[in-house]
């Protein structure tokens, strides 16, 4: 009798898990981080306030043009990095956004508490993103003969 055991496979384990953490894992992370920064956008621009008269409509016009992966005059999208490094940077240079979000001091002096509809919509957004994140993450490695 023998002391210690043998694991059949784990060579085979360790070149897939390698493969994947060096090819799949980061494309699809990419995609992923995308993909969630666009759906974030779109509850931003859901809850955004517009303005009830004939030009009201621009700040959440610029995260709807953000939430399709485009850049103009007033939405923001930018990703950052590559593999393990992303980030996606999505938003509104409207020049007011941050003071319709935050709030802001009025000229009497009185606090003005804005709408906070960016913090609202990723209070309702985290926990879907984290879901689907590892349903994600899920079947990437079964894909990949992992699971």
């Amino acid at each position: 009798m023998s002391d210690g055991f043998v694991i059949e496979g784990l060579d085979r384990f360790h070149r897939q898990l390698l493969a994947f953490t060096k090819n799949k894992f980061p494309r699809a992370a990419e995609a992923w981080c995308e993909g969630l920064a666009m759906r974030l956008m779109e509850r931003v621009a859901d809850l955004a306030p517009v303005r009830e008269d004939p030009g009201g409509g621009r700040l959440r016009n610029s995260y709807v043009t953000a939430s399709m992966g485009q850049s103009d005059e007033d939405a923001y999208f930018e990703r950052i990095g590559r593999g393990g490094n992303i980030a996606v940077l999505v938003g509104s240079n409207v020049e007011y956004a941050d003071y319709v979000n935050t709030g802001h001091k009025l000229r009497n002096g009185a606090w003005w508490e804005g709408y906070h509809y960016f913090d609202d919509a990723w209070d309702e957004f985290e926990a879907e993103a984290a879901d689907w994140l590892a349903d994600r993450l899920e079947e990437l490695f079964s894909e990949s003969g992992l699971s």
